[in-house]
């Protein structure tokens, strides 16, 4: 969930409910509705330093497509990226990249490239460079079964990869894509994407059921948060997505196992407060002043009164 910096208007996208349209929620009408934007089989939005837009990528099937959209008007981008095979198609100016991430990854299949796999996409001041991941091979991953799932640049300069069902963060060097080496996380064989606080302070991720903080530089484990403990039975359940302030002091996260939303300090990952929303919560966030979540299946608006 991202929430607009007027703190009037939440958007969020759930796939398997609301394939290529943004889910939005405006506190002055106090009712959600869609926003089209692809016939993608889902979105995944990302905040930046840029206040007045955000960046959406776009689940399309062979090919890698991701547009800035401008908070004011959420239909119409800015500019729009389409990767097809090894050159981009651009529709606008890039300079409305300025402030948000400009690397992406996705699968370009056999037509697009002539052999299929992961690429990243990095999206310049002026054109737009397509490189294979050649790192992703049959011998290192099951590719039936896992997939390169995000990229990001350290302060340092170096690149950052999750790869699903994976508990290892594999950082590349940016000159040729070459593996440096794999960052352990907390062994739970989650979906990690990492992402920087704005300050470049730490890195935070979700392993599975397992918050993660590490330094930035060295890149080792600072501190973790077991959040969903396993049941009697031994079940484990994975936690929700995590959800930042834009101050960064408050650190938001959906357990749908335990049917609340968590608050977390920031700085020793101890539970300030829990949130009852009932259900299975999958997504949160704070938007004037309340606390607001999704239910994982249906997708539904929850809030901190609709505790069963």
């Amino acid at each position: 969930m991202i929430t607009s910096p007027q703190d009037d208007v939440l958007i969020s996208n759930l796939g398997w409910v609301d394939k290529g349209t943004l889910w939005r929620y405006q506190d002055a009408t106090g009712t959600p509705d869609r926003v089209a934007v692809s016939d993608g089989t889902h979105l995944r939005m990302l905040a930046g330093e840029a206040d007045d837009s955000v960046v959406v990528e776009h689940g399309v099937s062979g090919h890698v497509s991701v547009s800035v959209r401008p908070w004011s008007s959420l239909a119409e981008p800015l500019v729009r990226v389409d990767v097809h095979g090894w050159t981009a198609t651009v529709e606008g100016d890039l300079a409305a990249f300025q402030g948000h991430r400009r690397l992406f990854v996705g699968y370009l299949d056999s037509d697009a490239t002539g052999a299929a796999g992961y690429f990243l996409v990095e999206v310049g001041a002026r054109e737009v460079r397509v490189r294979r991941l050649d790192w992703f091979d049959q011998d290192r991953y099951d590719q039936m079964y896992q997939q390169v799932t995000s990229a990001l640049e350290l302060p340092s300069g170096e690149y950052l990869f999750g790869v699903q069902r994976s508990s290892d963060l594999v950082l590349c060097d940016p000159a040729d894509l070459s593996v440096i080496r794999e960052v352990p996380l907390a062994g739970r064989h989650g979906n990690p994407t990492p992402f920087l606080r704005r300050r470049g302070s730490e890195l935070w991720a979700v392993d599975y059921d397992t918050v993660v903080r590490l330094d930035p530089s060295s890149l080792t484990i600072e501190d973790q948060w077991l959040g969903q403990p396993p049941s009697i039975s031994g079940y484990r359940m994975f936690l929700g997505d995590l959800w930042m302030s834009r101050d960064e002091e408050e650190v938001l996260i959906a357990r749908p196992g335990s049917g609340d939303v968590v608050d977390l300090d920031p700085e020793n990952l101890r539970v300030i407060r829990a949130w009852r929303t009932g259900r299975e919560p999958l997504a949160a966030a704070r938007l004037a002043g309340r606390v607001r979540a999704r239910d994982w299946k249906t997708g539904e608006l929850l809030s901190e009164d609709t505790a069963e």
